[in-house]
């Protein structure tokens, strides 16, 4: 993205885009500068924040930032709060969307409370958002508001915002054509997102999410999935499931295993232990490659282990997806054998 003379290349923290948003949204008070589109636009996101002001006019009373831990609040018409909850690459965490409601609920009785969840970066699951009853404004919603104006709208401020969501949005959607080997976060995080979105990972009949995973060694962008059904190691509760990331350009299918700490300790196991009894046969042989999986170059022997990886090096995004469906299909192939024992004998004590 070489946006360098754009405000926003800078200004990244999500207390810039608090910032912002307060800025175009203070379009709609009463004294506010007379910029009709601008104006326009602000009543649009707020139409969209609060549903029962369509059809209706709209006025700002009063605009707040860091409230009581709230990024921002919004009194509108004399009779709607409206909570802001801004993420650029962060999440909700420690049920602050549903403390947040019900402080501003008891400390304003008289007003109508709602809340909306701003999220600019990539994020894999909105369950809680939505739990909470947050209305959710993604980047290519709020694309969405932003570009009718797009041709009206001179102001530089907006126009550098407008221009800096739409660009990542271009350059996140350039894993439908761009090889792998050119791929960044952005079209790592997209491809994941569209895998998750479409549906493709439930016609496979698995379930996961995807996001940043740390590590000593400097982290990566992942998605693991799998059907999360727990099965038994040595009476240790374990789960099998596959996991992507990108190394040096390349698409790696990793099928993993996740044994319970805490049963690992008490039974004064290692996970090494436990995955001998599902990766080799009583020959020795490693049992995993008739299924497409080469054995990794080096065995972990934590509670988190790689026993094998996908055969596989696609090209572009398309040859990507038919390799997860490959791989998934051999991964229900070993669960099968691992969970009812088969020639890895895992279910015996």
């Amino acid at each position: 993205m070489d946006l360098r003379n754009n405000l926003f290349t800078y200004a990244t923290s999500e207390l810039s885009q608090d910032a912002f948003l307060c800025w175009m949204l203070s379009f709609a008070m009463p004294e506010s500068k007379g910029d009709h589109a601008l104006r326009s636009c602000a009543e649009q996101l707020l139409r969209i924040a609060i549903p029962e002001l369509v059809g209706t006019s709209v006025c700002v009373d009063e605009i707040s930032r860091q409230t009581d831990s709230i990024d921002v609040l919004i009194t509108v018409n004399g009779r709607y709060k409206l909570i802001i909850e801004d993420k650029t690459y962060t999440s909700e965490h420690s049920n602050q969307l549903s403390r947040y409601l019900q402080h501003i609920e008891e400390k304003f009785p008289q007003f109508t409370v709602c809340g909306v969840y701003y999220k600019t970066g990539f994020q894999s699951d909105y369950t809680t958002v939505r739990d909470a009853g947050y209305t959710i404004i993604d980047r290519k919603k709020m694309i969405s508001i932003m570009k009718p104006f797009s041709a009206q709208i001179t102001n530089h401020i907006w126009q550098d915002y407008y221009e800096f969501l739409a660009t990542f949005e271009a350059e996140a959607e350039q894993f439908r054509t761009l090889p792998i080997h050119k791929w960044e976060w952005r079209q790592i995080n997209a491809f994941y997102d569209n895998l998750k979105q479409t549906g493709f990972l439930e016609e496979l009949g698995v379930s996961g999410n995807y996001g940043y995973v740390s590590n000593p060694t400097g982290g990566f962008d992942g998605m693991w999935f799998g059907q999360w059904e727990r099965f038994s190691i040595l009476d240790v509760s374990c789960e099998l499931y596959l996991q992507l990331q990108f190394v040096e350009g390349q698409l790696h299918i990793c099928l993993k295993l996740s044994a319970d700490k805490d049963a690992l300790t008490e039974k004064r196991l290692t996970g090494r232990m436990l995955r001998d009894r599902v990766v080799y046969g009583k020959a020795g042989e490693y049992l995993f490659e008739k299924h497409g999986f080469l054995r990794p170059a080096r065995f972990g022997n934590g509670r988190t282990m790689t026993l094998g990886e996908y055969r596989s090096t696609p090209a572009f995004a398309n040859d990507a997806c038919t390799a997860i469906h490959d791989a998934t299909a051999a991964y229900f192939r070993i669960l099968q054998e691992t969970k009812f024992g088969g020639n890895t004998q895992c279910c015996l004590r």
